[in-house]
């Protein structure tokens, strides 16, 4: 964890592992690829049951996914050139999923 960088949680420790091990040839697969492999494990998970039962889980993750490319390939920044982000992408896309759909943010995991 970088300094000041937001602590992660469940979720964004499953998107992390997920988008660092499936790799495909074409960007579109890989998001396809990843968006189910993080859903399947949400579902694995028995923290993620109340996650499970929403029936948009699948759009919100994948677009959760595209929230975590951006910000990796055009991480805002201050007049000082360096990122402003004080959390991952994966934290930030676990943030996007849980308040899509309506949902608590979970606790930080240290």
């Amino acid at each position: 964890m970088a300094h000041n960088e937001a602590p992660s949680n469940w979720l964004s420790k499953i998107i992390k592992e997920k988008r660092e091990t499936i790799k495909k040839p074409l960007p579109f697969r890989e998001q396809r690829a990843e968006q189910k492999a993080i859903v399947d494990a949400i579902k694995a998970d028995p923290k993620g049951k109340e996650l499970a039962n929403k029936s948009e889980l699948d759009n919100v993750v994948f677009a959760a996914l595209g929230v975590a490319n951006h910000l990796e390939r055009d991480p805002q920044r201050g007049p000082d050139g360096k990122p402003l982000m004080t959390a991952s992408p994966a934290i930030q896309a676990s943030w996007f999923i849980f308040d899509e759909l309506g949902l608590p943010r979970p606790d930080s995991e240290f």
